[in-house]
């Protein structure tokens, strides 16, 4: 899978009024300064595919919300193993969470088949999973 750029707002430091945008190329290294957001990319990226933080937490997404903002969406456009793209959608408002892939809502099980095992993925992704 390659994630190509990520959109969020209302989640932990991006406040809901103001949309983050990041475009990431075939090596895309993220470097800044102590609470720059660097963390926040990360979470946001487990968010979307998983529904989960970094450390594999499926019940996360109160820690995950701005403090200030109602609701929280990240935008992933990525291509999967086969080569194929897709704009995967998660956001929550309240206490309801939609996951739209290509424009149509899914379930997580749907993503199963574009997404890499979770387990493996955030091993990958965060080297202090397990």
């Amino acid at each position: 899978m390659i994630i190509r750029s990520i959109k969020f707002s209302g989640f932990k430091n991006a406040k809901e009024r103001k949309l983050a945008e990041f475009e990431f190329g075939p090596l895309t290294r993220i470097s800044g300064e102590n609470y720059a957001g660097k963390t926040t990319i990360g979470e946001a990226i487990c968010w979307a595919l998983y529904g989960c933080s970094l450390t594999g937490n499926d019940k996360a997404d109160s820690l995950l919300l701005n403090k200030d903002s109602k609701r929280m969406y990240v935008e992933l456009d990525l291509v999967d193993e086969t080569g194929t793209e897709h704009i995967l959608t998660r956001e929550r408002k309240g206490t309801k969470t939609t996951i739209i892939l290509d424009g149509g809502p899914v379930k997580q099980i749907d993503l199963a088949s574009i997404l890499p095992d979770k387990n493996v993925f955030l091993a990958v992704f965060n080297l202090e999973y397990f």
